[in-house]
């Protein structure tokens, strides 16, 4: 097979569909349906149980609260 400009850009595209996707996903698991706040100590004033976390999205800036990562390994490893 010869590599052709034709090849090239849709190999480009593939990649970056394939980014785009992983981005998405990581988006709907850090941050969509999640209550947001505009500064950690109201983060934490909600946390309910002490294997909680806050953090600060990357996606839109604003701190979440969420299950500490640790504590899901060794419910779910």
């Amino acid at each position: 097979m010869t590599w052709t400009a034709a090849l090239e850009e849709e190999l480009r595209f593939l990649i970056v569909a394939e980014y785009r996707a992983k981005k998405r996903k990581r988006y709907q698991s850090m941050c969509e349906g999640k209550d947001k706040f505009a500064s950690p100590v109201l983060a934490h004033s909600t946390m309910r149980h002490r294997d909680m976390t806050a953090y600060k999205c990357r996606f839109c800036g604003s701190w979440h609260v969420a299950h500490s990562r640790q504590k899901l390994r060794t419910h779910h490893g």
